[in-house]
């Protein structure tokens, strides 16, 4: 947060930046006071910049409460190591789809919940088949596999998520696969760039 000084020498983008900031993932929308106090602006301020970043498509509006908008979401999903990510592995995901016949989605995490950044799609659809940028719950039951950055430490988790309802879903037989195919990924992120 910004002390009470320091908006006399800033900029607009300062104050929409100020403004965007004041947003955390557990939120269920902010009101313009609420927005207005986090980022430590004046009421009607905050409220122009609302206004403005509405029609943008960078938040959303409803029922007087704000939203980060679907707009930021893109261009997020512009970021270098996620884009990197995702042609790193959508080959190695679409042949474990062809493979299994499963959904294989590749997630990041964020705070608890992780974010879906790729999916191949298999052949049966289902209602809980994830679109990119869905979040799930962290624990949320699936055959997966940390894919390992140059340190070892997981930068994403390539999963089949587990349907609880289908008989022929057999997760033991898919898991070597999924490790395989997670490393596969990690191992062309690590290439160099040609």
């Amino acid at each position: 947060m910004r002390t009470a000084g320091w908006t006399e020498q800033v900029t607009v983008l300062d104050r929409v930046t100020a403004v965007l900031d004041a947003f955390d993932a557990g939120d269920d929308g902010i009101g313009v006071s609420e927005l207005a106090r986090r980022a430590n602006l004046p009421k009607s301020t905050v409220s122009r910049i609302a206004a403005d970043l509405v029609a943008e498509g960078l938040l959303e509006r409803d029922e007087g409460r704000l939203y980060v908008g679907a707009r930021l979401h893109d261009l997020g999903r512009a970021v270098d190591l996620p884009r990197r990510l995702r042609a790193a592995a959508l080959p190695v995901m679409t042949e474990l789809r062809d493979a299994t016949g499963e959904t294989v989605r590749l997630t990041v995490a964020d705070d608890v919940e992780r974010v879906v950044i790729a999916v191949a799609r298999g052949r049966v659809e289902t209602a809980r088949t994830p679109a990119v940028g869905s979040r799930i719950a962290g624990g949320a039951p699936a055959v997966g596999s940390a894919v390992p950055a140059r340190s070892g430490a997981e930068i994403a988790r390539l999963e089949i998520a587990a349907e609880a309802d289908r008989s022929d879903f057999h997760p033991d037989r898919l898991a070597p696969l999924v490790r395989r195919a997670a490393a596969m990924i990690g191992q062309r992120l690590r290439a160099p760039r040609t």
